[in-house]
């Protein structure tokens, strides 16, 4: 059986609740990739399910003009992941979907309707099996509910910061990402 699956990265609510937990004195891993105020990173996103995506869209907002916002998109492009199947395996480049952040503003709702209608859009065309999604935020439960109406199966991986319990009991599979990006409290 197949699973076709995509990554949706929520960037911005990553980056919020990743910068909070190392202002609370979490240690982030060496192979934890993050740009203060930009980006989080880490290869195991595509690992969070069993079967690798086969593709990752990673949205993400940003103060500045169109070019801080091009040169952030093409940073974004430089983040790689590992693409397989039964007969090959492949590199291929994250899909950065960048949205302008005004000052001052902590949080879009750019990234949120973004993800949202990607995400529906192809659970309803049937292009996917599975949704797989970083965040832990509450406001995706019924976007969640719906996809799972249309058949598609829902794996959620969040940080502990800020995770809107009710994911774990909407969702097929999830995934704690504090053990990915920190060591462990105790280390």
């Amino acid at each position: 059986m197949s699973d076709r699956s995509i990554l949706f990265i929520d960037g911005e609510n990553l980056l919020i609740r990743f910068e909070a937990m190392v202002d609370e004195g979490r240690k982030p891993t060496e192979s934890t990739i993050h740009k203060p105020g930009d980006y989080v990173w880490h290869d195991k996103f595509q690992e969070i399910h069993k079967i690798r995506p086969y593709r990752i869209l990673y949205y993400n907002a940003k103060q500045g003009d169109d070019d801080a916002l091009e040169n952030h998109r093409r940073e974004l492009a430089t983040l790689e992941y590992a693409v397989s199947n039964n007969e090959f395996r492949e590199k291929a480049a994250v899909t950065p979907k960048v949205f302008k952040k005004e000052k001052n503003k902590a949080k879009t709702k750019s990234v949120d309707i973004n993800l949202t209608t990607d995400l529906l859009r192809h659970a309803m065309n049937g292009s996917i099996d599975r949704a797989i999604v970083i965040s832990g935020d509450g406001d995706y439960i019924p976007v969640y509910e719906e996809a799972m109406r249309h058949g598609v199966r829902v794996t959620v991986g969040a940080l502990s910061s800020g995770l809107n319990n009710l994911i774990l009991t909407t969702v097929d599979f999830f995934k704690d990402l504090d053990d990915i990006l920190f060591h462990k409290a105790n280390a």
